[in-house]
């Protein structure tokens, strides 16, 4: 949550800087945060969220590092990238952890992980009458950059390691 927090921070802080006065956060509705809280729904939350979410943030973050002109934006991102990278790090963990409690996690962390797979891919547009070298200097991936980096990561890398955890879970249980 910490790092959250200094993610929103950075952020608001850039828009500020953009906007030329400060800029922060409004009421945030948690009501409904929490959702199921029984093993399967938190694991398949972690794979939507942290597996999947924060495996694909990281890779974004870091790349908009790359192509980013501003000092601020390229340290904002490339603090981002590495959170990101560590927050997805955990979630894998978490999730191959409640992988050995029941067959019902399993089964819920299968689905998550197919449905992530199957899903179409959301990526941010850019505004119609934005300049493109502008928004690229200020660490904004393009859609269809977006799309390709999202899309590989999850045939290339979030697949086949979703592939190979459930697979080491079945030779755990089966031991």
């Amino acid at each position: 949550m910490a790092d959250e927090i200094a993610h929103a921070r950075a952020c608001y802080a850039l828009a500020g800087a953009y906007a030329g006065s400060p800029m922060g956060p409004g009421r945030l509705d948690m009501s409904s945060a929490l959702g199921d809280t029984d093993l399967p729904a938190l694991a398949a939350a972690a794979v939507r969220e942290g597996c999947v979410g924060e495996t694909l943030a990281a890779l974004l973050a870091q790349v908009a590092t790359f192509q980013a002109g501003d000092y601020a934006v390229r340290s904002a991102l490339k603090q981002i990238a590495v959170d990101e990278g560590r927050h997805s790090q955990l979630a894998w963990r978490f999730v191959q952890w409640a992988l050995g409690r029941s067959p019902a996690v399993r089964e819920a962390v299968r689905e998550a992980f197919a449905a992530a797979l199957r899903e179409p891919i959301s990526v941010r547009p850019w505004p119609a009458d934005a300049d493109p070298e502008q928004l690229r200097a200020h660490g904004r991936l393009s859609p269809e950059v977006q799309m390709t980096l999202c899309r590989d990561a999850l045939v290339g890398v979030i697949g086949p390691a979703a592939d190979a955890l459930l697979g080491r879970a079945e030779q755990v249980a089966a031991a």
